[in-house]
């Protein structure tokens, strides 16, 4: 085959969302709320990357489709396959039932004080054999891919000593050798200061000291995440941050989840990709901070389980800040479809369904630096697409407790089975 024999062709969307950069890369401000539609839209692809997009009639007058596999997407929306830039799919176990606790009026100190929280995920995640965490998680990774989400951000943080992040890293690096999902793996070291640490500076030594040169030297992960708060105060996750910049490793950070922790303002100091939950900074404190390259992931399926205030999207989005959406899919959280997070986030943040696309794609991407690669249906990047069973763009957000998805096509190759 060479380079330009198409052997991928989408023809007839009704709407083509190629969604489209802006103009620094991610969509910020109005941005926000833009996308690049093409009415009756088609694209063509070869060896997994897209060649061109267009009108139907543009593209099948200009390419030779006789050799591709061709979708016919007539009364279908096309968009971009889901990024979502925030999991924690290493994990053993389920904490459903302090959920249901939670729901009954019981704090998060009343769980923790009771033996749950992360510290028991820790424990069970510890406990459970190495083949058996890789089962786990390759079916994670498929129940993700089945609701639409063609690339994930994939943390570990439910070992906390060297050895099991390692190994957990490893598993995120080998399971995703057998998925066509794409996946950004990331290094949780400091995610709750574990039982066994005399402090949390005692800790961090051990994360800067020891676990960052072995991560490092992996050669795995391609993020640092870091708590700020939980055990960690601004001075301590800053250590972290900084240290892992020096070991080539971008700071991610957990900033602001239920209360005020300094994080937000750390990660815009610090030049980190992203910072993540951010419930509890008010306008005030947005404006104040300014809109700097760090994108601010909101959580909302996590602002449901952990009972905190809803994160100010309409102020981030207003100060200039890309805002992206993801699922915080974790132990306590079983919520692997971006798609549904997608259908909440709108009502839920006032955000309209072009800011909730955007921000499930192109910011998405972007945070997790692959945005030459997906994010957006534009030339050069891959087939990597979602076909739905909507003949309007803002009906997949208007939309819920029905199949959203028709094709799941990663790389230009349709994914078999679905759910959605």
């Amino acid at each position: 085959m060479t380079p330009q024999q198409i052997d991928f062709a989408v023809i007839h969307a009704s709407q083509l969302v190629r969604v489209g950069e802006g103009s620094s890369g991610p969509r910020r401000g109005s941005e926000q709320g833009q996308l690049d539609i093409v009415d009756d839209g088609a694209l063509v692809a070869s060896g997994g990357v897209i060649r061109t997009v267009g009108t139907t009639s543009d593209i099948v007058r200009q390419h030779d489709l006789t050799q591709a596999r061709v979708i016919d997407a007539r009364g279908r929306v096309v968009i971009p396959g889901l990024v979502d830039a925030h999991t924690h799919p290493v994990f053993a176990g389920s904490r459903h039932k302090e959920y249901a606790e939670r729901l009954g009026g019981a704090s998060m100190a009343d769980v923790a004080a009771r033996g749950g929280g992360i510290w028991w995920s820790v424990q069970r995640t510890r406990e459970t054999r190495e083949d058996d965490l890789r089962q786990l998680l390759a079916r994670h990774f498929d129940d993700i891919l089945r609701s639409g989400t063609t690339t994930i951000e994939a943390k570990s943080g439910y070992g906390q000593t060297t050895e099991t992040e390692l190994a957990h890293l490893r598993l995120i690096d080998e399971v995703a050798g057998t998925t066509p999902l794409r996946v950004v793996p990331t290094f949780l070291g400091a995610h709750i200061v574990p039982r066994e640490q005399p402090s949390a500076a005692a800790y961090v030594d051990v994360i800067i000291g020891e676990m960052l040169p072995r991560v490092k030297e992996q050669g795995i992960a391609r993020f640092c995440d870091t708590s700020c708060g939980d055990g960690f105060p601004p001075a301590l996750a800053e250590r972290v941050v900084r240290a892992a910049a020096d070991a080539g490793l971008r700071g991610r950070v957990h900033a602001d989840g239920g209360t005020v922790t300094g994080g937000w303002e750390l990660a815009n100091r610090c030049g980190a990709a992203s910072a993540d939950h951010l419930t509890a900074l008010n306008r005030e404190q947005i404006a104040g901070v300014g809109a700097h390259d760090t994108v601010a992931v909101l959580l909302p399926m996590a602002e449901l389980y952990y009972l905190w205030p809803r994160a100010d999207a309409r102020a981030f989005i207003d100060t200039g800040v890309p805002v992206a959406i993801a699922t915080d899919f974790c132990s306590s959280i079983h919520a692997p479809s971006l798609l549904q997070a997608m259908t909440m986030a709108g009502p839920w943040f006032r955000m309209t369904p072009a800011e909730v696309i955007s921000a499930v794609t192109v910011n998405a991407a972007h945070s997790l630096g692959v945005l030459d690669q997906v994010g957006t249906l534009d030339p050069g990047k891959s087939a990597d697409l979602l076909v739905t069973n909507v003949e309007d763009y803002r009906m997949l957000v208007f939309r819920s407790g029905t199949p959203l998805i028709d094709k799941i096509v990663v790389a230009g190759q349709e994914v078999d089975g679905l759910g959605g």
